[in-house]
């Protein structure tokens, strides 16, 4: 979906609502769905959700 992909460090932190540092550790998380397979970030906003439901749950 062309929509649902997000590029650069900051739009996803826009998207999420976290700082753009937050994204960068977060990349080096195999287990976070946020990208960097050369000098340019990105994530899909569906795998992102989906992440941070995942995420929600643990919590509890």
């Amino acid at each position: 979906m062309k929509d649902d992909k997000i590029w650069t460090a900051r739009r996803i932190a826009q998207y999420l609502g976290c700082s753009e540092s937050l994204i960068y550790e977060l990349a080096n998380d195999p287990r976070c769905p946020i990208f960097r397979p050369s000098d340019r970030y990105f994530a899909f906003k569906s795998e992102l959700d989906l992440w941070l439901r995942t995420k929600s749950g643990e919590r509890q």
